[in-house]
């Protein structure tokens, strides 16, 4: 069972030997096909690791909680005090909902009108900040309780609400210009639009191959008439340029590039091996605490 647990990526700074941890956060993105997971120097702003691994099949797993608990079993992640955790969830269950409709005691009649409901879930709600408008999702009930028993006191948000955010935040002095934003799971995508500083749409779509992935980009654009002649795409998530969806995409949107890193931070000299896109999420975590 513990050898679906697939390690990608590991790089940790010299420096995290001698740092103060208690001057550390430690960010986390969760999913049920995997995590990843960053500290970061609150006193000079600066990530000094990052690590990626994914569960290897975890639609056959029936025990992925038990694989999340044996990883952090003997991880330095557990082993010490940091200043604050924030846990980013990668919801496949999410809906906005203006802030001038959204009531806090109604929040399960929402739920109910937006999800197929499940005792072995929790609904949870974020604000997003530079939006009048609030996420809802679901959570599995056990995986909410391990990650208390794991990290008590954790931050904890929906991956859509903080994309949402991300995105306002880094575009918010754009131009009005229509941007298409792809952030590429392992099988799901999520779809922002922005037009200027005004979101249009979002979405989340389950993909099982690069035929499903560009009928869905396809079909976004054509219920939005927009012009692939004219639009551009920017992805963020782990995705290659010499991947086939990539590739296919590029085949109908000639204008297509990649997030850069978040401005405003340091990084260590390792994640000049990573790709700028991969953790955009991940990596716009401190902003939480703005």
């Amino acid at each position: 069972m513990y050898g679906q647990i697939i390690p990608l990526i590991k790089k940790y700074d010299e420096a995290l030997k001698q740092a103060d941890f208690t001057q550390l956060n430690l960010f986390l993105q969760i999913s049920m096909e995997g995590l990843s997971l960053s500290t970061f120097n609150t006193e000079n702003n600066k990530f000094l690791s990052i690590e990626h691994v994914e569960f290897d099949n975890p639609e056959l797993n029936p025990d992925i909680y038990s694989l999340l608990k044996h990883f952090f079993s003997d991880h330095f992640a557990t082993n010490h005090q940091f200043k604050s955790v924030y846990i980013l969830f990668e919801s496949t269950n999410s809906s906005l909902i203006p802030e001038p409709m959204y009531d806090e005691s109604e929040k399960m009649s929402f739920s109910k009108f937006s999800f197929t409901q499940s005792d072995d879930h929790d609904t949870l709600s974020d604000k997003i900040k530079n939006l009048d408008a609030y996420n809802l999702y679901l959570v599995p009930k056990v995986l909410k309780k391990d990650l208390e028993e794991l990290f008590p006191g954790h931050k904890f948000y929906s991956h859509a609400g903080i994309f949402i955010d991300n995105l306002l935040v880094t575009y918010k002095n754009s131009v009005n210009q229509k941007r298409i934003f792809i952030n590429v799971r392992k099988s799901y995508l999520d779809i922002v639009i922005l037009d200027g500083r005004s979101l249009l749409y979002f979405n989340t779509f389950n993909y099982l191959s690069k035929e499903d992935f560009i009928y869905y980009v396809i079909y976004v654009m054509d219920q939005l008439k927009l012009n692939p002649e004219e639009i551009e795409i920017i992805f963020s998530g782990i995705i290659e340029k010499n991947s086939l969806i990539f590739d296919t995409i590029y085949k109908y949107v000639r204008n297509v590039s990649f997030q850069p890193k978040p401005a405003g931070f340091s990084y260590s000299y390792l994640f000049s091996d990573i790709p700028s896109h991969y953790f955009f999420n991940l990596l716009h975590l401190p902003l939480c605490e703005s």
